[in-house]
């Protein structure tokens, strides 16, 4: 059997992705079955001094009143008796790259209905604006190299769909389509991480497995601020890609998993008392040949 992946096909696939409605496969409820963990705090000094006077004896964790769910970083302060039923919804949704537009755009002001440019108000998606922009950049000058003349004020759906008219009409090597698929494969993931971002799961006070650090400095709208430097990025389950786990100091990933409460998992080691989550990391670092 022959598990070769058609170039031409995988070009056309990628490019579909970006310029065709998006079928979005939403969950409700909860996608993952709730662990609760009654969270503690050590005893203040007025209470250990209640407990020497009365004689009673001293408890070396006194409970909060919370539950945390490990897998969703969720903390409630009753514990859940029914777990909510989950589905998943299907929809179809604009095209990626026109939700990447509209990313950008308002049409507070406008009464036109053309909407008002991102730079033009606040707040707005400096993320989205930067990948527009350099989407744009990239797909007229891949149309300039194949002879074609891009015209001002088209949509990167126009510019992407001239674009592949004039490169699947000429004579193409399997190389350069499959090195243009990944290119357009990386932009749905940034439109995704944009519009449906992943959940940021912090882990604080664990080193980096990879440079040993537990704090980072990022840069944040021009602002440099201080923060925990090993993240879970968990993406939901439909999502291709995967989850990941990423120290935002050395700016590495660590480790990658399709599913995200499986990627917590292989993280924290189920949050074992005792149990280094560094060290499991640090395994799985050994596995990829890191």
């Amino acid at each position: 059997m022959n598990d070769k992946i058609d170039p031409q096909a995988e070009l056309l696939s990628a490019t579909d992705a970006l310029i065709k409605p998006f079928v979005l496969a939403a969950y409700r409820g909860t996608e993952h079955d709730h662990q609760w963990q009654a969270l503690t705090r050590p005893p203040t000094n007025d209470e250990l001094a209640e407990c020497k006077r009365l004689k009673k004896p001293v408890r070396r964790k006194v409970d909060t009143g919370e539950w945390w769910c490990q897998w969703c970083d969720t903390t409630v302060t009753e514990r859940p008796t029914n777990a909510t039923v989950s589905r998943i919804d299907r929809r179809d949704d604009l095209p990626l790259l026109e939700q990447l537009h509209n990313a950008i755009t308002s049409d507070i002001g406008g009464g036109s209905g053309e909407g008002q440019l991102a730079h033009t108000r606040t707040p707005f998606d400096v993320g989205a604006l930067n990948l527009h922009g350099a989407i744009d950049e990239r797909i007229r000058a891949w149309l300039q190299d194949i002879g074609g003349a891009p015209g001002k004020g088209l949509t990167l759906s126009q510019l992407l769909t001239s674009w592949r008219v004039l490169y699947m009409s000429g004579v193409n090597t399997d190389t350069d389509m499959s090195r243009y698929a990944r290119i357009l494969d990386r932009w749905k993931t940034g439109i995704l991480d944009i519009i449906d971002p992943p959940n940021q799961i912090p882990y604080r006070n664990q080193p980096c497995p990879l440079c040993g650090e537990t704090r980072a400095l990022v840069n944040v709208g021009g602002d440099v601020e201080d923060t925990v430097a090993l993240w879970a990025f968990l993406r939901p389950e439909y999502r291709d890609e995967g989850s990941y786990g990423m120290c935002k100091a050395c700016r590495e990933v660590i480790v990658r998993d399709t599913d995200p409460i499986r990627l917590r998992a292989r993280m924290n080691g189920a949050i074992a008392p005792g149990v280094r989550m560094s060290r499991m990391i640090g395994d799985e670092v050994k596995g990829l040949g890191a």
